[in-house]
């Protein structure tokens, strides 16, 4: 989704937590992404909201020209993390949707509707005496793509027609 906003697209940065323990499952699946993809990753791994600025600086000074934001980091913190980043022009993407209707450009992750669906199955399903080991969650059956098409004034990223055809909400 970043690459068909951002047609030149070369350096992605990666903001992700010292402090989560998913954090190394993030940066592989990243890391196998950007080989399919021919992108330059590079990793920014900050302990907290109070890093938010040195790590998106950092991120300028290394030629980042988009940022992944693991989704811990917009779990209450989605305004300032957004903030910081559009006044650095720095496009920006999550999983969650709290995310892109803070300001940053987009949210792709899976519909957190289905995600509580799915878990309440999964818990009844237990509780009726199913062993939880065969009860696998599986991978998400939807997952939701959100776009602000304006962005951020002066961050310099419009969303094409295409692009917001493909996402399931515009967020204006």
């Amino acid at each position: 989704m970043l690459r068909d906003t951002l047609p030149g697209l070369q350096r992605v940065a990666f903001l992700g937590s010292t402090q989560d323990s998913a954090t190394r499952i993030f940066i592989e699946q990243l890391e196998a992404a950007a080989r399919v993809q021919r992108l330059k990753l590079q990793l920014m791994l900050i302990g907290g909201a109070g890093e938010f600025e040195t790590a998106a600086d950092t991120m300028l000074r290394e030629r980042a020209q988009a940022v992944i934001v693991q989704p811990l980091f917009t779990l209450g913190q989605s305004g300032p993390l957004a903030e910081v980043l559009a006044r650095r022009k720095l496009p920006s993407i999550s999983a969650l949707r709290p995310f892109a209707i803070a300001g940053g450009l987009m949210a792709y992750g899976p519909s957190r509707a289905d995600t509580f669906r799915r878990i309440a199955s999964f818990v009844d399903r237990v509780l009726k005496g199913a062993a939880p080991g065969q009860s696998a969650g599986g991978r998400a059956h939807h997952l939701r793509a959100g776009v602000q098409p304006g962005h951020r004034p002066g961050v310099g990223v419009t969303v094409s027609q295409a692009m917001r055809l493909r996402a399931d909400e515009v967020i204006e």
